[in-house]
């Protein structure tokens, strides 16, 4: 190897002579450096000495020998100890591809085998020209299967075969290099004389498929009714015995329950290739279980349409149970108004599940990824569990208790009376508007949730990880001064998150840590921002806060006193508190930052220590007693007016007059010494 630098000689040089005593290794290389060097300050060029100085295998073999070191026979034993290595890691790597070469080839045989089975149900359910398009499309798709396959293991051959080839060593040279470089592809080329013959095929029965397909849906065949999932064949049903409970399972299916038209049950299955389908009743009970739709191809474009399976109740129905567990697929009630039926059902993958217009005593659903719709539905008890997907509830529904355990799924729930709301949220987001009831409880962690114009009795929140808890008029009907309903309040237990309330009536408290809180407009109305002088600047059409809509909710309850309670703490923390109109308000801040001003409250009770800063401005009201100990910048206390309240320092501790700023003009300011 040629070296053209001075660096890659030295590099080279200590890589070969490492096995030396360190000093012993370094004296050689300061050798060789101190020869370059010289040879460059005498006019030579760095090539040039580079070129003529010894080859870096010899001076090794010289210095170790020099030193009591076998060198050949240490080199013997590294390169052995690397080949063992080589080989032991090329085994195993092809036993790895070789395990994965037999899943592989397993997955494809079985796929081949399935579009023979479908090449069969095809021809025998086949109608017209369909019936031959058809199958001579399978036929193209499993050779141009067969011949991709080719190359999939060609592939594998040349994986393996490069890693184990170097550990059988044959004597015979070109035998050895024949054996491990064969491929299939290589020995069809030899035989036919042609290149890339299987390729040109492979091309030519692409084109040939993607016409039958062609003629095959234009005909409406099978692959019309692959493609749009729709069966072509029904069978009906009729069940003359009535029936208290209803039990489908199966791997995939959809299952829709309507309203029956003339007072009878039946059952209508809508397949395309036949299935087994038992629905004869025993003891007032139906069973029903679903045979697999088959996916015959990898690339799902041969699938089995899904079985539908539509049951006719009358709306005079005796049924009690409705049971329903598939692993994918679409379970819908519509119409049906039995408030006796208990359902449930499970999707154990993905799926949907829809209730409309319809009436029932409850509605369980478990699932993995599954999108849950409500609307207009009357349904007493409703319990929901998704890791994934979506839940919504909308359009009038009525329901009295409604359970929600979510992982990550988005849940929305609007226009609706749901009277008792429990919800755990992982970290999806729920978003709620126009919901009226007796109590909404939620409990969340690092997601994002939104309350917009609701009205409950009590609300309990409890919030972790950096979530955030929006309010947007939202009332709060309760009365906390009655013993009996003295928790019908807007609670809030939160860690590390942010609680945002924008116009709420009611009485709040708030309890926690680390946490950014901001109320705005507590207890107010919402006053156009817009109208200036009394005179309105827009056209109530295009103002969302001015618009008769957005507001008569919010500010047309006008019986409802609110008041504070809230506790922050943490060094990064904050609570702000702007345009309020309280009866009463207690805000207790240690460390962080306090902020109260523009608000009027009758009685209010600050404590604030350690903060950075509290800021008191334009407040209005009777008192504020203020509690304040070790404050490390400063308090301001100000007004443009004097309002009349009386400001009460009851407790300095170690904080100093100097650093309170106040306005003597406008400010009632006493200072009480604490017991």
């Amino acid at each position: 190897m040629e070296y053209k630098t001075q660096e890659e000689y030295l590099l080279a040089l200590a890589e070969a002579i490492k096995y030396l005593n360190p000093k012993d290794a370094t004296k050689v290389l300061q050798y060789y450096q101190t020869r370059i060097t010289n040879a460059i300050e005498y006019g030579e060029k760095e090539e040039d000495v580079i070129r003529r100085l010894p080859d870096i295998d010899t001076v090794a073999k010289e210095t170790y020998e020099s030193h009591g070191v076998n060198y050949l026979e240490m080199r013997k034993k590294q390169l052995k100890r690397k080949q063992i290595i080589n080989n032991i890691t090329g085994v195993i790597i092809s036993i790895i591809l070789l395990a994965v070469f037999f899943v592989v080839m397993f997955l494809v045989s079985q796929t081949i085998i399935n579009m023979f089975t479908l090449l069969v149900k095809t021809f025998q359910s086949g109608k017209g020209i369909d019936k031959i398009i058809t199958p001579l499309a399978i036929i193209l798709y499993i050779l141009c299967e067969l011949l991709l396959t080719v190359y999939l293991v060609d592939l594998f051959i040349i994986m393996i075969f490069n890693f184990i080839g170097p550990v059988i060593k044959m004597k015979d040279e070109s035998k050895h290099r024949k054996i491990f470089t064969f491929t299939i592809t290589g020995l069809i080329e030899d035989k036919t004389n042609h290149q890339k013959v299987q390729a040109k095929l492979i091309v030519s029965f692409i084109v040939l498929f993607l016409i039958c397909l062609g003629v095959s849906y234009s005909q409406k065949g099978y692959f019309k009714n692959s493609l749009d999932n729709i069966p072509s064949n029904t069978s009906t049903y009729i069940i003359e015995e009535p029936l208290t409970d209803i039990n489908i399972s199966g791997f995939n299916g959809n299952i829709y329950f309507k309203l029956s038209d003339d007072n009878k049950i039946y059952i209508e299955h809508q397949y395309e290739f036949k299935h087994e389908f038992n629905v004869t009743p025993k003891d007032n009970k139906l069973n029903i279980e679903l045979e697999l739709t088959k996916a015959y191809d990898i690339l799902n474009l041969l699938t089995e349409p899904t079985q539908n399976v539509i049951i006719y109740l009358p709306s005079n129905n005796d049924i009690e149970n409705i049971n329903v567990i598939i692993d994918n697929g679409i379970v819908d009630f519509q119409n049906i108004e039995n408030s006796n039926i208990k359902a449930s059902v499970k999707i154990e993958s993905k799926g949907t599940l829809s209730a409309s217009k319809t009436a029932l005593n409850s509605l369980t659903l478990e699932g993995n990824n599954i999108a849950f719709g409500v609307a207009e539905a009357d349904i007493t008890t409703l319990n929901v569990t998704t890791n994934s997907g979506q839940t919504l509830i909308q359009q009038s529904s009525n329901i009295n208790n409604l359970i929600i355990n979510n992982g990550v799924g988005h849940v929305r729930l609007e226009n609706s009376n749901i009277d008792n709301v429990t919800i755990t949220n992982g970290s999806g987001p729920v978003y709620c508007e126009n919901l009226t009831g007796t109590s909404f409880d939620l409990t969340t962690k690092a997601s994002t949730n939104d309350l917009v114009k609701t009205m409950y009795k009590k609300y309990n929140f409890n919030t972790t990880n950096a979530a955030i808890l929006t309010l947007s008029q939202v009332i709060c009907t309760g009365n906390p001064v009655d013993e009996a309903t003295k928790d019908e309040i807007i609670k809030v237990n939160s860690t590390s998150s942010t609680i945002s309330f924008k116009y709420v009536k009611g009485s709040i408290t708030i309890l926690g840590e680390k946490n950014f809180i901001y109320l705005e407009g507590i207890g107010n109305n919402i006053v156009c921002e817009n109208i200036e002088e009394g005179k309105e600047k827009c056209d109530n059409q295009n103002c969302e806060i001015c618009t008769t809509d957005n507001t008569n909710f919010y500010n047309n309850v006008t019986n409802v006193s609110s008041s504070v309670i809230c506790e922050n703490s943490g060094k990064t923390s904050k609570t702000e508190v702007v345009n309020a109109n309280l009866t009463s308000a207690s805000f207790t801040q240690n460390q962080g930052f306090f902020i109260y001003k523009n608000s009027n409250v009758i009685e209010s009770v600050v404590n604030c220590s350690g903060c950075m800063t509290v800021d008191l401005v334009d407040l209005a009201g009777t008192t504020c007693n203020l509690y304040l100990s070790k404050i490390e910048t400063s308090v301001i206390i100000d007004a443009e007016v004097n309002t009349g309240i009386n400001y009460i320092l009851k407790n300095t501790d170690t904080i100093s007059f100097a650093k309170i700023f106040r306005n003597e003009e406008t400010i009632n300011f006493t200072y009480e010494e604490s017991e």
